[in-house]
C-alpha cells in the first residue's frame, strides 16, 4: 500500500511530490512531515531541533534519582510556559548554544539538569538533518545562514503548534479542567486527560500524560486539546511527548477534508475528528476551514514541486 502524501495528510493512491521528499529522509514520517513543513513555511529551526530530539529518543533533560523533584520543578519553571515537549527541547537547546557562546554552558546546565551530552548529540543530528535539506533543496545551505533563511516565522507559536498538528494529527487528546473530589488528597483542579472513543465500550479511556512531561504537573489546569507522539503503557497508560494545541490550529492543519464535512456540521454542530476528538463549530466556520486548508495544500504542494 502505497501513501500519497498531500502537504497535510496522506491517502492511499500514489506518490505526490511532498511523499517523494519524506521516503528520502532517514526519518519516521511523521518526523519528516514536521521538518519538511518546518522548512516550507520558514519555522524551521525550532522544529528541526524538536525532530532531531525526537529522532534520538533521548531526553536532554536529566536528573539523578535524589533530586528528580527538584530538577522537575526547576525544569517547568523554565520552560513550563511552552506546555509543549517539543518546544521547551528547543527553548533548552537554543538557550544552551547561547550559554555556550558566552562561556556559560556548565552553570546553565547544571542550574536546569539538563545533559550536556545530549545536548552535543543533539547538536549532531540537527546538522545531519539539515544536510539532508540541503540536498533536497529545502534550505539553500547546510549552514547557520541556511537555517536562519527558512526561519523568518520561527517565532510564530501558532505556526509552531499548526505544524505539530499536521505531524502528530490523528494522535489527539482531550484534556477537561476537573474539580477534586471532597477525599482526594489534591485540594487544587486538575487536567483529567481522555483520548475520546478509546475505550473498548466506545466511551472515553482515561490516560495521563508521562511524568517525564512537561505537561505533567501545569501550573494552571485548563481544558483543551493535545497532541502526542506516542502512547506508553505501564502502570497506566500514558501519553508522551505532548503539546497543547487550539482547536483552530486541529482544524486547519490536522483534519482531512473528508472531515470538514459542511453538510455533516449542519446536523450535529460539531467536526467529527479521527481519533473521536469533536470540536464545536458552525457550518461556515466549518466551510471557511475548509477553503482556507484547499488553499494551503495547493501552496505547500507547489512549494514542495520547486522547493
Amino acid at each position: 500500500l502505497h501513501l500519497c502524501c498531500t502537504p497535510l495528510g496522506c491517502t492511499p493512491l500514489g506518490c505526490t511530490p511532498l511523499g517523494g521528499h519524506l521516503s528520502s529522509l532517514p526519518l519516521d514520517t511523521r518526523l519528516g512531515k514536521m521538518l519538511l513543513l518546518a522548512a516550507l513555511t520558514r519555522c524551521l529551526d525550532p522544529l528541526l531541533t524538536a525532530a532531531a530530539a525526537l529522532s534520538l529518543g533521548a531526553s536532554v533533560f536529566s536528573a539523578p534519582r535524589d533530586r528528580q523533584q527538584e530538577a522537575s520543578f526547576l525544569q517547568r519553571e523554565a520552560y513550563g510556559q511552552t506546555r509543549s515537549d517539543q518546544l521547551a527541547a528547543a527553548a533548552a537547546y537554543r538557550g544552551w548554544c547561547d550559554a555556550r557562546a558566552a562561556g556559560k554552558e556548565r552553570g546553565y546546565c547544571e542550574a536546569r539538569y539538563l545533559n550536556a551530552r545530549a545536548l552535543r548529540d543533539l547538536e549532531a543530528a540537527r546538522g545531519e538533518l539539515l544536510r539532508h535539506l540541503a540536498s533536497a533543496r529545502f534550505v539553500k545551505t547546510p549552514t547557520a545562514e541556511g537555517i536562519a533563511e527558512a526561519s523568518t516565522f520561527a517565532g510564530d507559536d501558532a505556526l509552531l503548534r499548526g505544524v505539530l498538528c499536521a505531524a502528530l494529527y490523528p494522535n489527539v487528546a482531550a484534556a477537561t479542567r476537573t474539580a477534586p473530589g471532597s477525599r482526594a488528597a489534591q485540594r487544587t483542579p486538575y487536567e483529567k486527560v481522555t483520548l475520546p472513543g478509546g475505550h473498548r465500550s466506545g466511551g472515553d479511556a482515561q490516560v495521563w500524560v508521562h511524568p517525564s512531561s512537561i505537561n505533567a504537573r501545569p501550573e494552571r489546569a485548563e481544558s483543551g486539546l493535545y497532541v502526542y507522539l506516542d502512547k506508553v503503557e505501564t502502570s497506566r497508560l500514558f501519553l508522551r511527548e505532548t503539546t497543547r494545541v487550539s482547536a483552530a490550529a486541529l482544524l486547519l492543519f490536522g483534519a482531512t477534508p473528508a472531515e470538514l464535512d459542511v453538510e455533516r456540521v449542519k446536523t450535529c454542530g460539531r467536526v467529527e475528528l479521527a481519533g473521536g476528538v469533536r470540536v464545536r463549530a458552525s457550518p461556515q466556520t466549518v466551510l471557511l476551514f475548509k477553503l482556507l486548508r484547499r488553499e494551503l495544500d495547493a501552496l505547500l504542494t507547489r512549494k514542495a514541486r520547486a522547493p
